[in-house]
Order: structure tokens, then sequence, then C-alpha cells
């Protein structure tokens, strides 16, 4: 995928210590999230259009940079171990511009429960910076491609991906 469809983007949440996967469990769980495998989806509310994704934010586990591969089962057994980084995609062609700011709450919700530092672009950063750097890249997207979420856009990157 070319870089200037920004199909995903991701931002980084960390820190030094640890903490324990159940209680980011039962946190997401209350906020809506629902758990597939080894990671996390927040699903939007409202009518989705075919082209468009109707998850607003998925979110992975690492510790120290390595993947855990820990499902909902593993972790209700209470086989599951600790964390001290997330990543939290946001499909930023697959979902309407109105989504960034419910994606950015949820990044500022994590982080300040958790006390999470926030990098993008390999850079620390803060919600305010991600909201405007998204909305950037949106309106990037709406002057050259139809806009983010734009069935246009995803026409696009269809054929990107079938190689036509």
């Amino acid at each position: 995928m070319k870089a200037e469809h920004y199909e995903k983007l991701t931002v980084t949440l960390f820190r030094e210590s640890t903490v324990s996967r159940k209680e980011l469990h039962t946190w997401l769980k209350r906020r809506g999230y629902k758990s597939e495998d080894d990671f996390y989806y927040l699903v939007r509310k409202g009518r989705v259009p075919t082209w468009q994704t109707d998850t607003i934010a998925t979110v992975e586990l690492k510790l120290s940079g390595t993947p855990i591969y820990e499902t909902e089962e593993d972790v209700e057994e209470g086989i599951s171990t600790c964390w001290n980084s997330l990543e939290v995609e946001y499909l930023m062609a697959s979902l309407p511009r109105e989504c960034i700011d419910s994606f950015v709450e949820e990044v500022t919700q994590l982080s300040a429960h958790f006390d999470l530092k926030l990098q993008f672009e390999q850079a620390l950063t803060d919600p305010h910076s991600i909201r405007g750097a998204f909305n950037r890249i949106a309106d990037r997207l709406e002057r050259d491609f139809g806009g983010a979420g734009s069935e246009e856009l995803a026409i696009l990157i269809y054929r990107e991906h079938a190689g036509w």
C-alpha cells in the first residue's frame, strides 16, 4: 500500500513498568471492546457502508516490544502475563473523518487510565497533536482521493491490492 493512502495509522502507548493483562482486559471490556484471539477492537455505532470498516480502534499488547499471544480464555483462566506497550491502530482510509475524534478519545482514556506516554510516527506526542495530524491526513485524502472512508478510496485500495 502506498503511504499517501494512509490505509492504517498506529499510535503507540507505553510505560516503563508493566501492567497486568487482566486489568487491561477488564477495563477494555467495560468500555465496550471485543476481543478476538490476542487483540481487542472497538466497533463503531450506527450504520456502516459496505466499503468501510466497523472498527474504530484495534489494540495489540506488547511486552518490551514483543507481541503477547494470549486469548480471552487465557485471561479468564488466570493464564496471562503483563504488558508495557500498546499499539492502537486506526484504519484511516476505511473510516469517515468523524471517527477520528472517537479514536483520539480512546487513546486519551487509555493513556490517562494506565499512565502511558504516546508516540506517533516515532515522536512523543499528545492527544491534541494526534487529532491535528490525523485531520491533516484526512484533508489530504479529501483533496486527492475523495476523502477518508470514501468509496472512491476503497476502490483505489482494492485495485492496488488486486494488482490492477
